[in-house]
């Protein structure tokens, strides 16, 4: 809830009187709240305005807190000072109304020494359920008392009714929280930045532990490879003196592949000739150049189809087994496989040469995250130490100033004793109808010696009234310079003694007062009778 401008200065100035005078306790808003939530607004509306009052440990820090709030020149403010108020006892008898009515003070949790200003602010007043029960018990058990209900509605104990809670009184009965709801916000703003570190902190650790392991699998990777490595070149090197070896097998094998070649060449070309020789009337017959012609292009064309094709399976498989005798296959397959090792061992390097880069990097990561954290330790000793200077700074002025507060009160004691002695002074010269002498005032003047302005007016009034705008003249006084208590007191004695003496004889010279008044009854007594007797003499004379 966001405080208005008031409500802040209001705020500002309870903390500042809190922290300048020691005997001030808080708001009474603050001190105390309701049992339960449903009797805040009862609560509220009983005790009104005294509901921000300033609860203060005596009357003598409230008149500092005043004359400090006239200094500053600060809005006033009510104060409860818990050695001065007079709390009567609530009637008993309130208390078995019924289950329904409750005293305001007893639906109230506060401390045991706060209790006084509570039962002051709320006096007798009781809550109840509904205004159906404070109208029976105001109107008809005419119980002299002020009714609360719940809901706000007031009966005084005059019988006059007051209703409702308003938009204000709703805001004012949410403060009883206020207190408890900033303490637990200021709560969950705490836990909030711890949950807020610790989840931070565990991210960190987190992603430590992640590039830990990664790292450690890196290095076992480096290590699983560099072991491999002297096998795989140890392999390498095999496969190259085998091939070697069989180089020049392979050249004398395609050697007599060559010649087998040009040998069935030159045997095939025989054949051709001869069968041409054979079938030359037959190839003149039919007008074909060759018997193989017609063998090709009518007879055994499917048959020679079928023998070329068992002939080029024959020669095929003779390949076969050929090429299968001069390893050229294995050959191929060693450069496939030294090829592809190679380039497994680049990208070996490539990741090694990459996972050293990233330990490099967490190294330095894990270093500076150290520095910050030494840093941050340091600063943090840095601020503790401050804020012990600060502490001792703050606890040394606090120490002086109570010792100035306390010898203030002293002094301001002995003021106010001095003045009490001098008000009683004046309290006597008046009661005694002696005119003290003040200054500038001429000498023999009477014109203050008249009668009093009447028995009403106190003898205090009567001296405020006198002196006040003037100062005694003790020009007349002997000039006496008395070093010690002792003398001070005994010319003191001295003083009093002449005034009692002076007194006595006073009290001596002055007339029977007793006897006087009994005079004057007399006096009357005859008056009455000689009326009484000349009114019988007129009868007597009227009737004779």
């Amino acid at each position: 809830m966001r405080q208005s401008k008031a409500d802040q200065r209001k705020a500002d100035t309870l903390e500042t009187l809190t922290r300048l005078f020691p005997g001030v306790r808080g708001r009474l808003v603050d001190l105390c709240k309701p049992i339960q939530r449903k009797y805040n607004m009862a609560v509220t509306v009983a005790t009104g305005k005294h509901m921000d009052a300033l609860v203060v440990s005596d009357y003598k820090t409230a008149g500092d807190c005043i004359q400090y709030l006239r200094e500053q020149r600060l809005e006033s403010v009510e104060f409860i000072p818990l050695d001065r108020i007079r709390v009567t006892p609530p009637n008993e008898r309130f208390r078995r109304l019924g289950d329904n009515i409750k005293l305001v003070v007893d639906v109230i949790a506060c401390d045991a020494d706060i209790q006084p200003a509570v039962a002051y602010a709320v006096s007798d007043s009781i809550v109840c359920e509904s205004i159906d029960d404070a109208r029976d018990v105001c109107f008809r058990r005419n119980e002299k008392v002020k009714a609360v209900t719940l809901n706000g509605m007031v009966v005084s104990k005059n019988g006059s009714m007051t209703g409702g809670k308003t938009h204000k009184d709703a805001a004012r009965s949410e403060r009883w929280d206020e207190k408890e709801t900033a303490a637990l916000k200021a709560q969950r703003e705490q836990l909030h930045a711890e949950s807020t570190g610790v989840v931070r902190k565990q991210t960190l650790e987190t992603k430590l532990g992640s590039l830990t392991n990664r790292l450690r699998y890196a290095n076992a990777d480096i290590k699983t490879t560099e072991s491999k490595l002297p096998k795989i070149l140890a392999r390498q090197t095999e496969c190259q003196k085998v091939l070697q070896q069989i180089a020049p097998e392979i050249q004398t094998l395609r050697g007599a592949i060559a010649a087998r070649e040009s040998s069935m060449a030159r045997l095939e070309v025989e054949i051709n000739a001869v069968e041409d020789s054979l079938f030359e009337g037959f190839s003149h017959q039919f007008g074909i150049a060759s018997i193989r012609e017609y063998e090709e292009n009518v007879v055994k064309q499917r048959q020679e189809r079928s023998d070329r094709r068992q002939q080029l399976d024959s020669h095929l498989a003779k390949l076969q087994y050929l090429q299968a005798q001069d390893l050229p296959s294995d050959w191929a397959k060693l450069k496939d496989t030294i090829a592809k090792q190679k380039r497994a061992l680049k990208a070996l390097e490539k990741e090694k040469t990459d996972l050293q880069t990233q330990t490099a990097a967490l190294e330095v990561t894990s270093e500076r995250h150290v520095e910050a954290s030494t840093a941050a330790h340091d600063a943090l000793k840095r601020i503790e130490g401050e804020l012990k200077a600060i502490s001792k700074q703050r606890d040394d002025q606090s120490a002086k100033a109570a010792s100035v507060q306390k010898q203030l009160a002293v002094e301001e004691t002995a003021v106010e004793r001095f003045k009490d002695k001098k008000v009683e002074v004046l309290k006597r010269a008046t009661m005694d109808q002696v005119k003290l002498p003040v200054v500038g005032d001429a000498v023999g003047s009477d014109d203050e010696d008249g009668d009093m302005s009447g028995e009403s007016i106190s003898l205090t009034n009567q001296a405020d009234t006198r002196y006040a705008a003037n100062e005694i003249d003790f020009s007349s006084l002997e000039q006496l310079h008395l070093d010690s208590d002792k003398a001070r007191q005994d010319h003191l004695l001295k003083y009093e003694q002449t005034i009692a003496a002076i007194a006595g004889d006073l009290e001596r010279m002055q007339p029977n007062m007793k006897a006087l008044d009994k005079y004057d009854e007399i006096q009357a007594r005859i008056s009455h009778e000689e009326e009484e007797l000349e009114k019988i003499k007129v009868r007597w004379l009227n009737i004779y």
